[in-house]
């Protein structure tokens, strides 16, 4: 049975707290709270995720799968119905995060501006690793372990069977939750959110080759980096630049090194390539004394007597 690339090595994630704790601080200067990363149907999204969230064991391990995605808290008493309220809550939940999904997923009522005041979602329970236990999004977090798109070409299928192949692929460095119990032959499901195409995994085809990810902690903590750098704003370069230059000092040896540092330093490749061909011209005389000597457009030394 294939297994993703480093599927047994332990992620470190607690070192990566401060940073990314810092990012979605900032980022969250920039959002409101009607904002949404993409315009798909949200009413097949969500019944997608519930009927998901419904079959998972309670009190799973599980991961955020976007960058802010949203968070809430009581507001007022739990009724243990749809009657109870919650409200939009800072910070949001940065990419990858960890957090222990208490309860499955279940209705209740957004207290908060205009137009979805008083409207009715679903919601499933968190713990984070730091701060009170709110509530996410259904299609927001999902239970199993982290990993992340490696291969330029990893096709989506609707089933464990490569007959089962669909047009989409997933865009290389997309970060997703898979569970283990899920891997059929070489293939295992995945839940997670494909910013280059803008849309979520959906369980109609959630299925890719296991040897397309990668669960090592360097890969999938310097995408993590890597991602949450790009979707910072213009106006925040100096904190995308900042998580650029983290994710290339703690990941060095990550698959993704050359994406971070062409995004960190995006005109280093064209100065080299023209410095690669830029010749200098040499005088004659100079021709044959030796390099050390010679000084460039300031001539070259004369040879000893």
């Amino acid at each position: 049975m294939t297994k993703p690339r480093g599927s047994y090595t332990t992620i470190s994630i607690m070192k990566k707290i401060a940073i990314l704790a810092l990012a979605s601080a900032a980022l969250l200067l920039s959002c409101r709270e009607d904002e949404t990363p993409t315009e798909v149907d949200y009413l097949r999204l969500l019944e997608d995720a519930v009927m998901r969230m419904e079959a998972a064991d309670p009190q799973a391990q599980g991961f955020s799968l976007l960058v802010n995605a949203n968070f809430y808290l009581l507001h007022g008493e739990d009724t243990g119905d749809e009657e109870t309220w919650v409200r939009w809550a800072t910070p949001q939940l940065s990419l990858g995060e960890p957090v222990l999904i208490a309860e499955a997923a279940r209705e209740m009522t957004f207290h908060g501006g205009p137009p979805d005041h008083g409207r009715r979602f679903s919601f499933v329970g968190i713990h984070r690793q730091t701060g009170p236990a709110g509530f996410a999004f259904p299609h927001q977090v999902a239970a199993g372990r982290l990993a992340v798109v490696i291969e330029e070409r990893a096709t989506l299928f609707t089933g464990p069977n490569m007959v089962n192949m669909t047009a989409t692929i997933l865009s290389r460095g997309t970060v997703v939750v898979y569970d283990p119990d899920s891997a059929v032959g070489d293939f295992v499901q995945v839940r997670g959110f494909d910013y280059g195409r803008g849309s979520f995994v959906l369980a109609s085809a959630s299925y890719v080759r296991a040897d397309t990810l990668s669960g090592i902690d360097t890969d999938v903590q310097s995408a993590i980096l890597l991602r949450t750098a790009l979707q910072a704003p213009a106006a925040q370069a100096e904190l995308r630049n900042f998580l650029l230059e983290a994710a290339l000092i703690e990941h060095p040896y990550s698959v993704f090194h050359a994406d971070i540092f062409e995004a960190r330093h995006p005109t280093a490749g064209v100065e080299m390539i023209e410095e690669d061909y830029v010749l200098e011209t040499i005088p004659a005389e100079a021709a044959f004394i030796e390099a050390d000597e010679y000084e460039g457009e300031n001539g070259y030394l004369p040879t000893p007597e």
